[in-house]
């Protein structure tokens, strides 16, 4: 039996799924980082990831040393299995009565290029070019983007080459290291913006000084990057009362355009990501959050009345599987523990879900909602069932949804209301602290 290459972690209990099982994106909210096509520029760029305390260098040794055994075993006729961390659902633990943010276990599956066949051999082949792909971005101090990855796989012939490989082969070699997707030099492209009560400048930058910008002043928001070493030179001010997560970008833009906050108390900043958080945003969050301890106590979702907006909330409040690779075991605070189940940084477990909520809709004609559809009522009964146990008024909303089979979207307040209803209704809810917790 040949050894595996080096590893960062001893293997951890071994699971019994299937390790060429794709990862699940239905029913279930946590799989539904998967579920996104290349809208904007990646196909999964959605996967979160702990962006602080990412050493090129370290990474880029390691790789070589990966490599270096993996060729030393080949030579010697032998073909190594690799160990992954499992990222199937039943090696995670989310939200529920304690709302404690998502916890990755120890379990792990294996990756064979000999046991599983051709489709097996092409994940086997996609983990190595990525790594190789990975090693050569960390070397040069350049950057790589899942779309990299997809074209550099189909110029070489490997088999299966679609764009959600190219991310799978992302998440196995974050699987295997056990390091957020940064750690290989794999950026995000810019998918979200922040708007309200808050000035961002250089780190670093004296106050007055013009390179700091008032986000209340761009009708639009400003846009957030994603690349963590431009994210990490963001320096951010605000006294804000509120923080707003927007799920989309075009009630963000109208939320930025009524200017919301000015009705709240204390004011407020706004944030979007476009649909499913993207990493850049979510840490862009823990970081707003650390550098201004004084403001941003009370943190609030806006969302569309449906499983899937409940579910992006959701992913916000208790974080995602994929964003626990790389952090440490449960009261590991320096991170990077050897065993253990990692815990996602930058859930926000005090979220509450302002709206839209089915009190808004009660005079809402039936044309301003849609039907739901079977994938909906799945999604409806994995959250209420799992993520959502414990929290009686988000699993209300969602049962009168699925006893009404209706779902609407937040631009439907406006349709009933006129222009700045959903507004008006927003900060009527939050001053009188009408939210789901």
């Amino acid at each position: 039996t040949m050894a595996s290459p080096p590893h960062p972690d001893p293997p951890a209990i071994p699971s019994d799924d299937p390790w060429d099982d794709p990862l699940p994106v239905q029913p279930a909210w946590e799989g539904a980082e998967g579920q996104q096509a290349w809208g904007g520029e990646e196909a999964t760029e959605e996967e979160e990831e702990e962006m602080t305390g990412v050493n090129p260098p370290a990474m880029a040794s390691s790789l070589a040393a990966f490599f270096t055994s993996l060729l030393t075993c080949l030579v010697a006729g032998g073909v190594p299995d690799l160990e992954l961390a499992s990222l199937r659902t039943g090696n995670t633990a989310a939200g529920g009565a304690d709302g404690a943010p998502t916890r990755l276990g120890r379990a792990t599956t294996t990756l064979s290029l000999t046991g599983r066949g051709a489709r097996g051999a092409g994940r086997y082949a996609r983990l190595l070019m990525a790594g190789a792909a990975a090693h050569e971005a960390l070397s040069t101090g350049r950057c790589l983007t899942q779309r990299d990855l997809y074209y550099s796989f189909k110029c070489v012939g490997v088999g299966g080459v679609t764009p959600a490989s190219a991310a799978t082969a992302v998440t196995d070699l974050q699987a295997y290291f056990r390091a957020p997707r940064a750690a290989f030099g794999v950026v995000a492209a810019a998918r979200g913006s922040v708007g309200g009560q808050v000035w961002l400048g250089m780190a670093g930058a004296e106050e007055g000084d013009p390179a700091w910008a008032d986000a209340s002043a761009e009708p639009a928001g400003r846009p957030l990057p994603g690349d963590p070493a431009a994210l990490a030179r963001l320096a951010t001010r605000t006294d804000a009362a509120f923080l707003l997560i927007i799920e989309k970008d075009a009630v963000f833009r109208r939320l930025c355009e009524d200017r919301v906050w000015e009705g709240l108390p204390g004011g407020a900043v706004l944030v979007t990501s476009n649909g499913w958080p993207a990493a850049g945003v979510r840490n862009f969050i823990t970081r707003l959050r650390a550098a201004n301890p004084a403001a941003l106590d009370t943190v609030l979702g806006v969302c569309d009345w449906n499983p899937a907006g409940v579910g992006i909330l959701c992913a916000y409040k208790y974080g995602t599987r994929r964003a626990a690779l790389g952090c440490g075991a449960e009261g590991d605070e320096e991170g990077g523990g050897a065993e253990g189940a990692g815990v996602d940084a930058h859930a926000l477990p005090s979220l509450g879900w302002v709206g839209l909520r089915s009190l808004r809709l009660a005079a809402a004609p039936p044309e301003a909602s849609q039907a739901l559809t079977p994938r909906d009522r799945a999604m409806a009964a994995s959250l209420g069932g799992r993520a959502l146990a414990g929290h009686p008024a988000w699993t209300a909303e969602l049962e009168v949804m699925t006893g009404s089979g209706l779902k609407a979207e937040l631009e439907a307040v406006d349709a009933v209301g006129g222009l700045g209803s959903l507004t008006a209704a927003l900060v009527e809810d939050a001053v009188a602290g009408a939210w789901a917790a």
